[in-house]
This record gives C-alpha cells, sequence and structure tokens, in this order.
C-alpha cells in the first residue's frame, strides 16, 4: 500500500514484486495487488492502474506519456492535410431497409469475447436437432424460404449471410478507412515512450504495455486534431481558392475587353485589308496571348496540378501545358492557342468564349455598353498621361497618331511605333491638311534621326528639329477633335 500511494503521489510508477517474497508468481501478485486496490477509498485507487501483473502506473505518469505526443499529433496532421489525405470516420456497414440500425456496442473484454465463442459453438452443436412430425416439417420449411427469397433477389438473404458478408470487400475497405486515420503503430509509439527521461530506466514490457494502452486513445485524439486541422485548412484555402478566382476572373474580362475595343478599332480604320491583317496579327501576339497564357496557366494549376506556370511564355511551353490537360478541357484550349496564329479575330473571339464558359473555366463574362464607353474614356486618358509625360519625339509622334486615330474613329487602336506611317496613310483622307502635314513632317525626320550615324552633324540637326515639334505634337494629340468627310 505504501509503495503505491508513493506511485501515486509522487506521479510515476513502481514494481511491487521485488516487495514480496519471491515465492510469488506473477499471477499471485497480480491477485494481491487486485485486492489492494479494491480495498482502498474508489477516488484512490482510480488514480492508478496496474499492468503487467506486477506493475503500478499512476494515472498522472499516464497522461504525461500521453502528451508527449501532442507536438508529433500537430505536425503529421499538418502534413497529411497538406497532402490532402481526408479525414473521414470509416463509412458504416451498409444496412438493409428492414433493419434498424443498433447503437454501437462497447468493445467486448478477452474473457467475454471467449464466452461468446462458446455460446455460438453451443448453439451451432444444438440448433440443428428437432423432433419428429410437425416440428420437423416447420423447421424445413424455414430453411426453404431464405433460399426462395435468395431466387427472387440477390439482395434480400437472411440476417447469417448479410453477418458473413462483413467479411468482405466492404469490411477491407472500412479497415482501409481506419489504416487512413491512424496516427502510429504501436511499435512506434513505444519507440517514441523509450526515448523519454521518465521511462529512460524502465523494462522494454512497461513502454510496450504502455503503448498498447495509449495507442486507441491516441488515435481518436488524432482523428480529431486532424480533421480539425484539416476543415480549418480547407476552409482557409477554399477563401484564398475563390479570391483567387475572382481576381483571374477580373482581369480576364478586363483583357477581353480591351481585346474587343481594339478589334473594333481596326475594322474601324479606314485602310485595307493589309493593314487590318497586320494590326490583328499583332493583337494576336500581344494581348490575346496574354489571355491565353492567364487561362492556360490557371487550367494547368486547376488540372494538371502545375505548382508554378510562368505569366509569359513561349508558344511551345504553352502546348506542353496544354497537353497535360484533361481530355475534355484540351480540346476547346488547344483550338484558342492555334487560333492565335490567324489573320483576323474572329476564331479567337468564338474560341474565347467557349473556354472561358461553363465546363472549362466556367467564368461569368458579360458585355456592358457602360463599361466599353468608361473603357474608352480611361484608355484616351491613360494616352495622355502618357503623351504629357513623354520627352522622346518618337515616342510622341506614336501616342499623338493613336489619340487622333481614336478621336477621328471614334474607336481605340493597339499599335506598335512601326505602324506610324500606315495608320497616317490611311488617315490621310479625313485629316486637316495641316495636321496631316505637322504629323507626316514629324514622321519623315523620326525615320530620318533612326538612319543617320551617330557621328553625323545632320543628326544632331534633325535632332533639333524634332525636339521643337515635340509641344506641337502633344498639343495635336490632346486637342484633336474628330472632322467631317472632306468635300470633293
Amino acid at each position: 500500500e505504501a509503495a503505491i500511494d508513493e506511485a501515486a503521489g509522487t506521479g510515476s510508477w513502481v514494481d511491487v514484486a521485488p516487495l514480496l517474497p519471491s515465492v510469488f508468481t506473477p499471477e499471485d501478485v497480480s491477485g494481491i495487488v487486485q485486492s489492494v486496490l479494491k480495498s482502498r477509498p474508489r477516488n484512490v485507487s482510480q488514480s492508478v492502474q496496474q499492468l503487467l501483473d506486477t506493475i503500478i502506473i499512476s494515472d498522472a505518469f499516464m497522461e504525461t506519456c500521453v502528451r508527449s505526443f501532442d507536438p508529433l499529433m500537430t505536425t503529421k496532421a499538418e502534413l497529411d492535410s497538406q497532402k490532402g489525405v481526408i479525414f473521414l470516420e470509416a463509412a458504416p456497414a451498409p444496412q438493409s431497409h428492414h433493419r434498424q440500425a443498433a447503437p454501437a456496442a462497447p468493445m467486448p473484454t478477452p474473457a467475454e469475447d471467449r464466452q461468446d465463442k462458446k455460446d455460438e459453438r453451443r448453439k451451432k452443436a444444438t440448433g440443428g436437432k428437432s423432433g419428429g412430425g410437425t416440428q420437423g416439417r416447420e423447421t424445413k420449411t424455414k430453411a426453404v424460404k431464405p433460399k426462395k427469397q435468395q431466387r427472387r433477389g440477390r439482395g434480400g438473404g437472411d440476417s447469417d449471410s448479410e453477418d458473413d458478408a462483413g467479411d468482405g470487400p466492404s469490411h477491407s475497405h472500412r479497415s482501409k478507412q481506419q489504416q487512413e486515420l491512424e496516427f502510429m503503430t504501436v511499435d512506434e509509439m513505444r519507440v517514441q515512450l523509450e526515448q523519454l527521461p521518465l521511462l529512460r530506466d524502465c523494462p522494454p514490457e512497461l513502454s510496450q504495455s504502455i503503448a498498447e494502452k495509449i495507442h486507441r486513445p491516441l488515435t481518436r485524439k488524432y482523428q480529431e486534431v486532424a480533421r480539425s486541422i484539416f476543415l480549418a485548412t480547407s476552409s482557409a484555402s477554399g477563401a484564398a481558392r475563390r479570391k483567387t478566382f475572382a481576381e483571374l476572373q477580373e482581369k480576364v474580362s478586363s483583357l477581353l475587353l480591351s481585346i474587343q475595343q481594339f478589334d473594333r478599332g481596326l475594322k474601324a480604320l479606314p485602310a485595307g485589308e493589309e493593314l487590318q491583317s497586320q494590326l490583328a496579327k499583332h493583337l494576336l501576339k500581344t494581348l490575346c496571348s496574354d489571355l491565353t497564357n492567364l487561362v492556360v496557366g490557371y487550367l494547368a494549376a486547376e488540372h494538371a496540378k502545375e505548382a508554378e506556370t510562368p505569366a509569359s511564355m513561349a508558344p511551345e511551353v504553352r502546348q506542353k501545358l496544354i497537353q497535360k490537360l484533361q481530355s475534355d478541357v484540351r480540346g476547346p484550349v488547344l483550338k484558342l492557342h492555334q487560333s492565335l496564329s490567324a489573320k483576323t479575330l474572329e476564331d479567337f473571339l468564338a474560341d474565347v468564349d467557349v473556354v472561358l464558359g461553363p465546363g472549362v473555366c466556367d467564368m461569368i463574362i458579360r458585355s456592358d455598353k457602360k463599361k466599353e464607353r468608361q473603357w474608352l474614356l480611361s484608355h484616351r486618358q491613360a494616352l495622355l498621361s502618357q503623351l504629357s509625360e513623354a520627352e522622346d519625339a518618337a515616342l510622341c509622334l506614336h501616342l499623338a497618331v493613336l489619340l487622333v486615330a481614336q478621336a477621328q474613329t471614334q474607336k481605340a487602336l493597339h499599335a506598335s511605333g512601326r505602324f506610324v506611317p500606315q495608320i497616317l496613310s490611311a488617315l490621310r483622307a479625313q485629316l486637316p491638311p495641316d495636321t496631316f502635314a505637322l504629323l507626316h513632317q514629324a514622321q519623315e525626320l523620326v525615320m530620318r534621326h533612326l538612319t543617320l550615324d551617330d557621328s553625323s552633324d545632320e543628326k544632331e540637326s534633325v535632332a533639333s528639329s524634332l525636339k521643337e515639334l515635340i509641344p506641337k505634337l502633344k498639343e495635336v494629340g490632346a486637342t484633336y477633335k474628330k472632322q467631317g468627310p472632306t468635300e470633293e
């Protein structure tokens, strides 16, 4: 009793076998310990546990062993959550429609389990014996009924067949689910316990016994910790994904609106098919490719699980990512990728509508006339802002021509500086002579300045003339108004 009190008071363990005469067997010691524990007050006896017949271990000591697994439990739950392990309890056994689910029964002790098996064998041994006459016929009739039911439908077997089915595939499936929820094996827990300072000098059998004792409670505790971490991570991940998707949808919508406006702009330009085709190719190579890269990057991360996708990717890289997509998504996206090589935007706009729609990106893109007007105003304002800050004559000419073209056609143009001569030529019939003369003069000087050698004296003269034209170019770009058709 003193040894038990000391173990309970100090939160430790004690082996009582050395304290008793050596003639006592472990079974004798176990009986003595149980008698002592039963004779003590209830609240005192509950503060210790008996292990391995002769060892008394305090509840505080056991709790310390359990708490030592908390850091490992949290770390493993976080890792499993990152790997995408689903923390679900094992599925219940399938119930037939005419049987109600019974409440879960506590696990039988080994003694109860042995007794149940004896009773079951006794019933099987005596179950088939019956007298003659009516009782025998009744037995025969009852034996036939399950067969008829079995012929009527495979799902209506008797209770024995249902019980036997528990050992089939569904049972192994449930076992697999439980294995997925396991924290550590008993052997792994034993190894971990042996590293604790308080168990360093204990016999190996005690570590094994403690591991077996705490295995089920730790597994249940791990399931709760893992489930809570998984749900919290899933919730945060879901919110982040929704935010990312909303941002992507806004970016795609804005880019698509720009492409549509620039497509209308190049078609409104009074030019031949050659210039419109060149401007369309430029638009496909720039903004349309940017939009396609956004879509392919999103789908690669969503379906192909690509960790990183470059924001700007070459056509070869983009095609490799598309090939990794699942077949129902790959087809429409591949058509969109191929439309970037066309001479017009008709195919691209049709294909991008399919890709952004249901079944692929599932984005909601709506056309809005008010947004279109706002976009034209904001685009013009952006060009004016760049023009006011520009100091390079070539850039000033480029921006001024784009502003004049937008004012004249009421549509925006997406064109690089190399298109300036062609745009000026297309607008010549609609521009006032003085405006065209100024822009044409600036264009000639810019071209001359680019072709002259740096050591040439003429280059300095051309640069000086261009510098004088910069204020005039800025004024034309900022103040030009749409002109009516010129009278012949």
